[in-house]
């Protein structure tokens, strides 16, 4: 019995240190939605596509650069209802760039190894959508 009340709370502890480690590479996604419908793939590197229908909140995400450089975000969006909004984030976490329907692509310029913050916004958003930078 004392077994089990010890490796218990390491096992949950290494699993939580293992999500961190995850998301701080860019390779775990966070998301807060309500949805009818969430079909997506959001973990590819350049790409962040998803399907949804009736969906409200957020999805955050890291991406990480190996060089300096400019990238050009694409926001691609066939959304019949709702609206939808991406916001880039630098290290700092202060805004630079948002895309939306009315301004679909906008290029920014990264200091490669850190941490830039994606975070797409919806408000009962039905449709399709594909974010991608290069």
């Amino acid at each position: 019995m004392e077994r089990t009340a010890v490796i218990i709370p390491l096992a949950l502890g290494f699993i939580i240190v293992m999500i961190y480690i995850l998301y701080v590479n860019g390779l775990c996604v966070v998301r807060a939605i309500r949805a009818s419908l969430f079909f997506g793939n959001l973990t590819k590197y350049g790409v962040c596509k998803a399907t949804v229908a009736g969906c409200s909140g957020y999805i955050k995400r890291i991406i990480k650069f190996n060089a300096n450089g400019v990238y050009q975000y694409i926001l691609e969006s066939n959304i019949k209802k709702g609206e939808l909004e991406v916001r880039i984030f630098d290290a700092k976490k202060e805004q630079e760039i948002v895309l939306n329907k009315e301004h679909p692509k906008a290029s920014i310029t990264v200091k490669g190894k850190q941490r830039y913050y994606m975070i797409v916004n919806f408000q009962t958003v039905t449709g399709n959508f594909t974010v991608s930078w290069q």
